[in-house]
């Protein structure tokens, strides 16, 4: 099943204005008229919201790209110069205010495909792409009952053979969930109630200064017999049998982890160089220099994935 599939059936159930368009720019403008004017909140303190003018819609090349605004909300606060620190110089916020920034997205839906790509900015300490990508999915959901949506992520490839061959490994976690009752009451000398659901993690650092360190924590990684079950009194913390495996990556100052639980498949964050942009006068980075940017990524992510590439220029 397609995507275009999906769009159809939605539109086909919509009693939008929009129903004269059959295709994925139709099925947009539906989703921004949603948001009716105001900001859409989510339970953790977060908002979005998106303005028709803020978003191009190319049917040409598949490709839907602009900015979404958002932020945290519910919570009051200040805003102050830097200059400038008493109260009466301070812009109160209230918790219906937003205190967001634009971020920039793209999303490209390939002709014959049920895969799509979404792209979103963030910032290393603010972001909206959880909400978003929440909130438009309970969206896709909604519009249709034959379909559903699932977003995963994907990184460039040449980003994680970057860390798997030049990155560092410093840490691995253990971690035992619903600890065997057993087991927790000899650890605590309590008795032990199964409903509380003890887990119990064991934290191994320093290991970039073992040689070989990635070879042995490679092998661990792959199920093969290693000293570490060997430490006396490891199966009594509940170390036996399935348990999660964490470990944690370095490399270029930039830290990902990996779990046994995901088939260590690495999701590092994916940054972009200084280089790669320009900054207005608020030090925000340019709406042109990200769509640039992220048009040329479109292009290696959809190569990596076997997706047909669009024209991007």
């Amino acid at each position: 099943m397609h995507f275009d599939d999906f769009f159809r059936d939605s539109i086909n159930r919509s009693n939008s204005d929009n129903n004269q368009f059959s295709d994925f720019i139709g099925f947009f403008k539906n989703y921004i008229s949603s948001f009716d004017g105001k900001f859409a909140v989510n339970g953790i303190g977060k908002a979005i919201h998106l303005q028709t003018e803020k978003i191009n819609l190319n049917s040409a090349n598949r490709i839907i790209s602009g900015i979404i605004e958002g932020g945290t909300t519910n919570m009051g606060g200040f805003i102050k110069e830097q200059g400038k620190t008493r109260d009466e110089d301070s812009f109160i916020l209230t918790p219906n205010h937003v205190e967001g920034q634009p971020f920039y997205f793209l999303l490209y839906f390939p002709q014959k495909s049920n895969i799509a790509v979404l792209l979103i900015q963030s910032f290393s300490s603010k972001s909206i792409t959880d909400v978003f990508k929440s909130h438009l999915t309970q969206f896709f959901n909604k519009a249709t009952s034959n379909h559903s949506l699932s977003i995963n992520t994907i990184i460039p490839k040449q980003i994680v053979k970057s860390f798997k061959e030049k990155g560092t490994i410093n840490t691995i976690t253990l971690r035992k969930q619903n600890l065997d009752s057993d087991k927790a009451s000899r650890v605590f000398g309590i008795e032990y109630k199964s409903e509380t659901g003890i887990t119990m993690e064991l934290k191994i650092s320093g290991l970039r200064s073992i040689a070989n360190a990635k070879e042995v924590i490679t092998n661990f990684m792959d199920g093969d017999n290693t000293m570490f079950y060997d430490i006396p009194g490891i199966a009594e913390l509940g170390f036996e049998g399935k348990f999660e495996k964490l470990i944690e990556y370095e490399h270029n100052g930039k830290i990902s982890s990996i779990r046994s639980s995901q088939n260590f498949d690495f999701h590092p964050s994916f940054y972009v160089d200084e280089a790669d942009i320009t900054r207005d006068i608020q030090r925000l980075p340019t709406h042109s220099s990200l769509d640039k940017y992220c048009r040329s990524l479109l292009l290696t992510l959809c190569q990596d994935i076997s997706l047909t590439t669009p024209n991007v220029s």
